[in-house]
Order: C-alpha cells, then structure tokens, then sequence
C-alpha cells in the first residue's frame, strides 16, 4: 500500500483480543468468522481509534459549547465549564498514556494484508500528539472566554468569536480526514465482506468520527484516497493562514477584523451549503 504519511496525520489504532464464533452465532459472529484473521486487524485498529475519538468528541463539545455562547445560546459560565471540564479530562488522558508497540504475531498479520507495521506503529501512537493540539487549543479558550467577561470589549468578544468558530470549523475538518487518512487509507484493498466488516465495528462504538454511507463515499483506489486527504490537508492550512492573518490584527483594525469575521461566517454558510465536499475559497 502506497504510504500516505503527513503533517496532519491524525491516527489511531487498537488492541483487543479475537473472541471466536459462538455456537449458535449471530449475523456479526458470522461475519467475523468468515474475514478471519482480519478481524484481529479491526480489533487493533478500532481500539485506538476509539481513543482517538472520544477525545475528539470531548474536544468538539467543548469547542460548541463556547461557540453556543458566543451566539447567545449557553452562558458564559456553562462555556467556562466546559472548557475546564475538557481541558481536565484531556489532560488526565494525556498522562496515562503509553507508547504501544506490536508483537511478532501481530506485525506478521498485518503484513498478510498488506500493511506496514512500522507505519502502523507510528499511527497508533499519534494520539498524543491529537491530545497536545486539543489541550493547547482549550488553553487559549479559555484566555479568551476569561477576557471576554473581564474586558468586556468588543475587540475582545470579536477574539473569542473568531477563535471559536475557526477551532469548530478545523475539528469538522478533521472529522473528514480522519475518514479517509485514518480509516479508508488503511483498508483501501480489502474485499467488499472485509469492509462491511470493518465499518459495521466502527459505527458501533463512534461518537464523533463518522462512517456513515450518508456522509461518506468508501474509495477503493489508493491514489483517490491520498487525493481526497490532501484536500482536506490543504483546507486546514488555509484555516491556519487565515487564523495567523487574524491574529496580526491590531485593536485598532476593527474594520479588518469585523471583514475577516464575515469571511469566516461565509466559510461557514459554503460548507454548511454544500455539504462539505467542495473545497473552500479564502
């Protein structure tokens, strides 16, 4: 499989045992069954993810939370909160992890199906590196939500505004990659029954990634894969660009600023459009 290794690479991967078939199995058990070894792949692969996930989920909530407030629909204090409560369950996670690697048997499974388990490795213990990101991101949250409240200005409230809704906009983003980068980039060749499998696991248990048909198209080409991540690579770059535009801003470019909050708001209004596949103009 062609490596798709990047800046951006947001990645997860798990480790459970393989539980065999019951004597009377279900439709799941028999499924499991029939995709054999490939089951105790999904079982590595959807452990980290799952991690990966509910800090996902933790951090998206957060992030609306304080964008709730800022269009009149939460509190400030409830937006205080939870942005503390985050932070603490982020932080907390952040402490206990520890670096995973593969055994021999494992390693030999999944160069059976076509995976490299030194690139494996390397996703299944990125969720650190997601972790510094969300915590850092809450850090200025919260600065800017104490602010807002102790300054009570405009310039200020126009700083949480901004920084909010980019932070939610990037996490939806990042929603998007995970699905392709993250899910479909490892399992691009398997057979149709392996990919039922696979997605049937995953949605059991998501909370903020999403594998559904309604949302997603499954690709079976490796290059279109590696195109539609570098899509949502390059998106996020551009969120980057215009958040590091926005931050050069004096107090005194209030003009400047309230033109990029509108900017911001139209990118807003175009993904909500156009259902997140086209890609957005700065």
């Amino acid at each position: 499989m062609k490596k798709l290794l990047s800046v951006f690479l947001f990645a997860v991967i798990a480790m459970s045992v393989f539980t065999g078939c019951s004597d009377n199995p279900s439709g799941d058990d028999s499924l499991r069954a029939r995709v054999g070894d490939f089951a105790i792949v999904v079982d590595e692969f959807k452990e980290a993810l799952l991690s990966m996930d509910n800090d996902g989920y933790i951090y998206s909530n957060a992030v609306q939370t304080v964008c709730d407030y800022t269009d009149g629909k939460a509190t400030q204090q409830e937006a205080v909160d939870a942005v503390v409560q985050a932070y603490s369950e982020l932080e907390k996670a952040e402490s206990e992890i520890e670096e995973k690697t593969l055994d021999e048997e494992t390693e030999n499974i999944l160069k059976e199906y076509g995976i490299y388990p030194e690139e494996f490795e390397v996703f299944i213990n990125f969720r650190t590196q997601d972790l510094s990101t969300y915590i850092e991101n809450l850090s200025y949250l919260y600065y800017y939500l104490q602010n807002d409240v102790e300054y009570n200005s405009e310039f200020n409230t126009n700083n949480l505004i901004f920084v909010s809704k980019i932070d939610r906009l990037i996490q939806e983003n990042n929603r998007d990659y995970y699905y392709y980068a993250n899910i479909n980039y490892w399992f691009v060749d398997r057979t149709d029954e392996e990919v039922e499998y696979l997605l049937q696991e995953l949605d059991k248990d998501l909370k903020w990634c999403s594998v559904s048909e309604d949302e997603y198209v499954w690709e079976n080409s490796a290059e279109i894969v590696e195109e539609k991540s570098m899509e949502y690579i390059n998106i996020y770059e551009d969120y980057l660009s215009l958040f590091a535009e926005y931050l050069g801003l004096s107090e005194e470019e209030s003009e400047e600023m309230d033109d990029m909050l509108d900017r911001l708001k139209n990118i807003e209004k175009d993904r909500e459009d156009n259902d997140k596949q086209s890609a957005i103009q700065l």
